[in-house]
């Protein structure tokens, strides 16, 4: 028996090899995602659907490994908050039927929402099926069911969420003709230990003649606060520092991480919230390079 090269990946394999014609097709709706999403929270009320498709989508042999892991199925029942907005309707599937006081627990939490209408609007599905197979690759095996969801959406605008992204869902969403609220799955390499490890690596060997083009003394590239619409890009990064200083009520010894192009230690030192909360008799001690390497081997692993 030939043993499957990649355990954490999902049995069914047609995703891997989509067609031209699937990746096209796909990437048409998820050019569509950002104008839904800009709809729903726009203030006019607009008519949408959200399919849920609480998917672990992994090899059975792994989900296998989880007890209970059918049940991680109803952990998205979260999004029925979803219904708050009147003009919403959910589609929900699930493997197995989920009891009705487990959705009406859900459902009583929509504060100002009639449980009576929010129900009318919510079709829950299942496929049936106890086995550890992933709820999409079941789905994507019964194709009334997918017409039954397909028809529930109809003419009205809507988008697929799922617990996780794989090809399987790319089909699905296809399938459905609507885009889904997640990454495409050509970019999940990214996520992963040696995807992320090239990620930083490619972006801290910039080095710091790029970041100066765009950055100020401070080389601070997170955020800044601007108390005065005419402060400059500066005085809106020291001023950001001084907040984090006062909210945080820095104490004794401050771990300085990262900080290799500012004079964070100076800044942190001068602020009078720091000083406030220090014991005079205690002097404030600064860790930066070395010094903060040496004490962070203490800190356990």
């Amino acid at each position: 028996m030939t043993k499957d090269p990649d355990p954490g990946r999902s049995s069914d394999r047609r995703g891997d090899q989509a067609s031209a014609e699937e990746l096209r097709r796909f990437r048409e709706l998820q050019s569509r995602l950002r104008a839904v999403s800009q709809a729903i929270e726009g203030r006019r009320p607009w008519d949408h659907t959200s399919v849920v498709v609480p998917s672990l989508s992994f090899h059975p042999q792994e989900l296998a490994k989880i007890a209970g892991a059918p049940f991680y199925e109803e952990r998205l029942l979260f999004s029925l908050i979803r219904l708050r907005h009147p003009r919403a309707r959910v589609v929900y599937v699930s493997s197995q039927p989920i009891h009705p006081e487990i959705v009406d627990y859900y459902l009583q939490h929509l504060v100002g929402v009639p449980a009576s209408h929010a129900r009318s609007r919510l079709k829950m599905l299942c496929a049936y099926d106890a086995s550890s197979r992933p709820l999409t690759e079941k789905i994507l095996e019964r194709p009334r069911l997918v017409e039954r969801i397909r028809g529930f959406v109809g003419d009205r605008r809507g988008y697929l969420t799922c617990f996780n992204s794989t090809a399987l869902e790319r089909t699905l969403a296809v399938e459905l003709g609507i885009p889904l609220n997640a990454v495409d799955p050509e970019l999940l390499h990214l996520g992963t230990k040696s995807g992320s490890r090239k990620n930083i690596v490619d972006h801290y060997d910039l080095g710091n003649d790029f970041y100066r083009l765009f950055l100020d003394d401070t080389m601070t590239y997170s955020s800044a606060v601007f108390e005065r619409p005419e402060a400059t890009l500066k005085e809106a990064s020291i001023e950001k520092y001084d907040r984090i200083c006062r909210k945080l009520l820095l104490s004794e010894q401050v771990l300085c991480n990262g900080i290799e192009h500012f004079d964070m230690p100076k800044l942190i030192a001068d602020n009078d919230a720091v000083r406030a909360g220090v014991d005079n008799r205690l002097d404030l001690k600064l860790l930066t390079g070395q010094g903060a390497a040496q004490t962070t081997q203490g800190l356990g692993h």
